[in-house]
């Protein structure tokens, strides 16, 4: 039960009723000459449920639904209601989608830049190179300081695909940004480019919708953490590595995870980014008395080794362990 008070008086005039997770207002009593201004707090119930949901990125309940029919441990409820989903995310009315297929991982990827980014970075980035293979909607994205490291960062991921999976990559699809002018490059490798049309870029439309569900659930990890927005980076590079291991319906409720390897992911290594975690300090750089462990916040995890990324509280450091206890429920920033 919530108590509505006259802010002069005190006095008691109105009540509201708590029911699953929402303040239903049952009676507010006003003068004539007073009127009272009043706001009523969402209550998010801190459970098991909450804890997946916040762990993968605050999904749609449908997303989580069909997680569990492959991870049983991960729940899913109806009637949760959740204040940062609606805080980060906005929809639109649907961009038409192309009738044209591919068979193949890499037959077209779609490649598009977002930014820049107005606030100061820790890094320095302000930009990000998105690469989405057509087939599998498996995306890398990849951090720039400017539009001018968009030829290198592409060169290197041609190469990447070759010598990794075995892949030529048939069509790349741009916009028609100025820093896609890449004809000779697309050339050298006997790739196929198309670009989209001026003031057109429904044509590119994979990558604007990854874009925009890769900065909605990116919004939800900073407001959820409150971490400052010097670290959007490790948002962004986490959303990632969530969203390819979700479901989607657009694969038939796979995930790009699945498509691309053929197997599942686990989800057992995620935590709620920007919670509470202790990690083990190096012993060859402490003493008998020394602390054992150094308070910080997850950041995300490293996709090279099997050790998380974590903020040191007191110093600012950016380190990497796989050595943590993590508090999941606690927020310090």
């Amino acid at each position: 039960m919530c108590q509505i008070q006259s802010s002069p008086t005190l006095k008691t005039i109105g009540h509201a009723k708590f029911i699953n997770g929402l303040y239903y207002l049952q009676s507010l009593l006003l003068s004539n000459k007073n009127f009272v201004c009043f706001s009523l707090a969402l209550n998010c119930n801190k459970n098991d449920i909450d804890l997946w949901h916040f762990r993968l990125g605050h999904p749609r309940n449908k997303v989580i639904e069909q997680i569990y029919t492959n991870f049983p441990y991960v729940q899913s409820v109806d009637n949760s209601i959740c204040d940062i989903c609606h805080y980060a995310k906005h929809h639109k009315c649907p961009l038409p989608r192309s009738a044209t297929t591919f068979v193949a991982i890499f037959d077209l990827i779609h490649v598009d830049i977002w930014g820049p980014m107005s606030v100061m970075l820790v890094h320095g980035h302000k930009y990000f190179l998105s690469i989405v293979d057509d087939l599998s909607k498996h995306t890398w994205t990849f951090m720039m300081h400017s539009k001018g490291e968009t030829r290198s960062l592409l060169r290197n991921f041609i190469t990447y695909v070759k010598i990794q999976y075995g892949k030529d990559i048939k069509i790349i699809r741009f916009d028609n940004g100025s820093e896609f002018s890449y004809t000779n490059l697309c050339n050298h490798y006997g790739i196929a480019h198309q670009r989209s049309y001026v003031e057109n870029p429904q044509q590119n439309a994979i990558v604007e919708r990854k874009h925009q569900h890769i900065l909605n659930v990116a919004r939800s990890l900073m407001f959820q953490s409150n971490l400052p927005k010097a670290y959007w980076t490790y948002a962004i590079s986490h959303v990632i590595h969530l969203i390819n291991r979700l479901p989607t319906p657009t694969l038939k409720n796979k995930s790009p995870y699945e498509i691309f390897h053929g197997d599942l992911p686990t989800l057992l290594d995620l935590k709620v980014f920007g919670c509470l975690c202790y990690g083990s300090t190096l012993e060859n750089n402490r003493t008998k008395f020394d602390p054992r462990a150094r308070k910080g916040v997850f950041i995300g995890c490293k996709a090279s080794m099997k050790g998380y990324i974590v903020l040191d509280i007191k110093t600012r450091e950016i380190f990497i362990n796989r050595n943590f206890i993590f508090h999941e429920y606690v927020f310090l920033m």
